[in-house]
This record gives C-alpha cells, sequence and structure tokens, in this order.
C-alpha cells in the first residue's frame, strides 16, 4: 500500500534527502542546491520552497521505490560523510 504525502510533508521528506516522485505523472522530485527540482520527460523545473508549497499543495507525491535502494548513491549523506575532510 502506497503512502501519499501532502505537499508539506514532502517538503520535509525532500529535505531529509529523499526523492520523491508526483503521483500520476512521471516526475521525479528532489533537493539540490536549496531547490526543489522536478524533472520529468524533457523538462527541468527549479522551485523555492514557497513556490512549491503554492503550486503543488494539492498534488499527493510518494517516496520513490528504486531511490530507497540500498546500493543507490545519495550525494546529500556522500557530501556528509567525506565532509569531515574539510
Amino acid at each position: 500500500m502506497e503512502r501519499y504525502l501532502d505537499a508539506n510533508r514532502a517538503l520535509s521528506y525532500l529535505k531529509a534527502g529523499y526523492c520523491l516522485l508526483v503521483k500520476g505523472e512521471e516526475k521525479e522530485v528532489f533537493l539540490n542546491k536549496g531547490k526543489i527540482v522536478l524533472k520529468g520527460k524533457g523538462s527541468t523545473l527549479r522551485l523555492s520552497e514557497y513556490a512549491f508549497l503554492e503550486i503543488y499543495k494539492d498534488v499527493p507525491f510518494i517516496v520513490d521505490p528504486d531511490a530507497m535502494d540500498e546500493e543507490a548513491i545519495d550525494p546529500q549523506r556522500d557530501r556528509e560523510y567525506y565532509s569531515w575532510r574539510q
């Protein structure tokens, strides 16, 4: 059973490093350099948190099951892990 996230909950998941999908669309959603990125077939949209919450307030999201793969590289976690070198 899939658990749907509203825009506010989706934002907190994005900040935690999760990759999401827009329910019913082929759009991947992730956080990159402080902007919400919506990447679809042939298009990419970068939004501020406020614009994201306003535009997608009534849209359900799901956690991308492919991104939950243990072997998938998480750039955010990678940066945090290697930050001790700086």
